[in-house]
């Protein structure tokens, strides 16, 4: 069968989004599922946020020492949530 505005055979969507799937799943090596876990130790975000405290401690600006100790917040949200995923 064929496109009536195409000059191209029509094909189903399912059937060529399997073959693209399976086509990119070949292509990746075994060797690659190995690699460990790339996020960091929830330890290397707990001491982000300490030092991200320590900067807010030496500002004079109270803006941006706000700013800094709402910002600490993030990589301490993600400590704990790496900490819960991790036991």
């Amino acid at each position: 069968m064929t496109s009536p505005y195409l000059d191209i055979p029509l094909f189903p969507l399912a059937d060529a989004l399997k073959a693209g799937v399976k086509a990119l799943c070949d292509t990746v090596s075994p060797a690659m599922l190995d690699y460990p876990d790339p996020s960091p130790p929830s330890e290397d975000y707990r001491q982000l946020a300490h030092r991200l405290r320590e900067l807010a401690q030496e500002t004079r600006r109270p803006y941006a020492r706000q700013e800094l100790i709402r910002l600490s917040g993030i990589p301490e949200r993600r400590a704990d949530h790496l900490e819960r995923r991790a036991d």
